[in-house]
């Protein structure tokens, strides 16, 4: 027969060990909100960030390298979406910008590709300027919509999911540096 003591061990352990395991899990929350509140769009952080499911229990340095390959995922993304538009647009105007962005997004991929080697070499100058460049690179795309005749960039969603990346990138280089 197994002794009272025991039998309470095997009751307490377990809940110990949970009640640990929540409190590094509400730390983890803690830091992706504390990065996310610095962005445009709080909400697409945290749905971004959560994405990849090793996020929740990142330290700062991984979550660097998490945010660069979600930004990554999320050119890869507009790539596929402006070869799909240029089946569609017959408009010589919108062909031009479009193409325009393509140049823009593969451009961007590259520096957002030595973005997370500077990243995983904690050389966090480096990575900060890689970022800007790409990110320039997606605005400059975003702002041709602007001229005449101005429209409404087909990708607009996409290029706001990208600045709002850079912000979180930004922000975690911030808590690295």
């Amino acid at each position: 027969m197994a002794s009272p003591i025991c039998c309470l061990s095997m009751l307490v352990i377990p809940l110990l060990v949970t009640s640990l395991f929540y409190h590094v899990s509400n730390a983890d929350q803690a830091l992706l909100e504390n990065v996310c509140k610095s962005t445009d769009d709080y909400n697409y952080c945290l749905s971004a960030l959560r994405s990849n499911g090793q996020s929740t229990a990142a330290t700062p340095y991984q979550l660097g390298i998490i945010s660069n390959d979600v930004t990554l995922t999320v050119l890869q993304e507009t790539g596929r979406a402006i070869a799909d538009l240029l089946l569609k647009l017959t408009d010589p105007v919108d062909l031009r910008r479009i193409s325009h962005c393509q140049t823009n997004v593969k451009t961007a991929f590259q520096k957002w590709q030595n973005a997370k080697r500077f990243a995983t070499q904690k050389s966090y100058t480096e990575e900060y300027n890689a970022i800007a460049e790409g990110i320039a690179q997606i605005v400059e795309c975003k702002f041709q919509y602007d001229d005449p005749p101005k429209k409404v960039s087909p990708i607009s969603s996409l290029t706001h999911n990208l600045e709002t990346l850079t912000d979180t990138s930004y922000a975690i280089i911030r808590l690295l540096v």
